[in-house]
């Protein structure tokens, strides 16, 4: 639509019943360098990549033609519209946006190619949020609230949950949950009393997907995920869905763990459960030479009443039911 170029230090983009950067169905971001971007299509998606390496805003906008008013906001259809924008940045500056400056739709995409993301307005997804930062991702970074059902993180080059060097978990309440720092370490705290899914996620932004997995740096990262759950629920993953990090962390505080995915720890594991801990919660494959079990309030190795030998091959074993008993076969 634009052969010549717009320039611009604030640009605002609404399509009224259409689409912005989608090209005969599939998206195809719209280009910019604009600082401050605002872009609407309430009845169709959204996909902006934006060059500037600058600090990138998103903010709302009020624009008056002399007939009427148009109060525009970050957003795309909500029921069934995706809304992606990218900022490339640079090493010290974010993908931002203020108080009140909003950004919502059926999939939200916030991306930071090269910087971070610092956002203060709220993010809703209704089905599902990304939020990808080539810096790391902390508490900090969303003074906003960031409210979905499935939450996909990753950190291209840093941490998931780290300040200054110190373990300091991300909280979210999502039950559907992808975390990647493939150059650091994840901790993060879900607080759904619902089951919990560890789950990978393809990500289309419109200029790439991002095929994003459960995982940690292998060779000295951390994966650690707490999820709070409830008696009769678990932290889980479907076939095919893997978790995996040089030291891996899993824990249900007040339910179970049911595990069809493997889990792959290079230097270690810990599986942690307020319920049991047996064969059957672990479809998938545990995969590591250091092997630590913690049932909170149960047993380990214990079915029915009946002991049950939990089995393992790892070479160092710890073991621990401070309100049940032990039963561990190690081959």
């Amino acid at each position: 639509n634009f052969t010549g170029t717009v320039t611009t230090p604030t640009l605002a983009l609404d399509s009224i019943n259409g689409n912005i950067g989608v090209v005969s169905g599939t998206p195809t971001a719209f280009n910019t360098n604009a600082t401050t971007l605002t872009a609407q299509a309430l009845n169709g998606s959204v996909y902006v990549s934006d060059s500037a390496t600058a600090n990138v805003a998103l903010a709302n906008a009020s624009i008056n033609n002399g007939v009427t008013t148009f109060s525009l906001v970050n957003s795309a259809n909500t029921v069934s519209g995706t809304y992606s924008v990218i900022a490339v940045n640079a090493g010290a500056t974010n993908l931002t946006s203020a108080t009140g400056n909003n950004v919502s739709g059926n999939n939200v995409i916030l991306e930071s190619s090269a910087g971070g993301l610092s956002l203060a307005g709220n993010v809703n997804g209704t089905t599902s949020v990304a939020l990808i930062s080539y810096n790391d991702i902390n508490n900090s970074n969303f003074t906003g609230t960031v409210t979905t059902p499935a939450l996909a993180l990753d950190s291209i080059n840093g941490n998931i949950g780290v300040v200054s060097g110190t373990p300091t978990a991300f909280n979210t309440n999502a039950t559907t949950l992808t975390a990647q720092a493939l150059n650091g370490s994840v901790y993060v705290s879900d607080s759904a009393t619902a089951n919990v899914a560890l789950a990978n996620a393809s990500i289309n932004n419109g200029v790439t997907t991002f095929n994003l997995v459960n995982s940690a740096n292998k060779a000295s990262g951390t994966y650690s995920v707490i999820a709070v759950n409830a008696g009769a629920t678990n932290l889980t993953a479907a076939t095919g869905n893997n978790v995996a990090g040089n030291n891996v962390i899993l824990e249900s505080s007040a339910g179970g763990l049911s595990l069809a995915g493997n889990v792959n720890g290079t230097t270690s594991v810990a599986l942690i459960s307020y319920k049991d801990i047996n064969n059957s919660n672990f479809t998938g494959i545990v995969t590591t030479p250091t092997l630590a079990l913690d049932s909170i309030n149960g047993n380990i190795g214990v079915v029915s009443g009946i002991p049950t030998a939990f089995n393992t091959n790892a070479t160092t074993l710890t073991a621990q039911a401070l309100n049940g008993s032990v039963y561990v076969s190690d081959s």
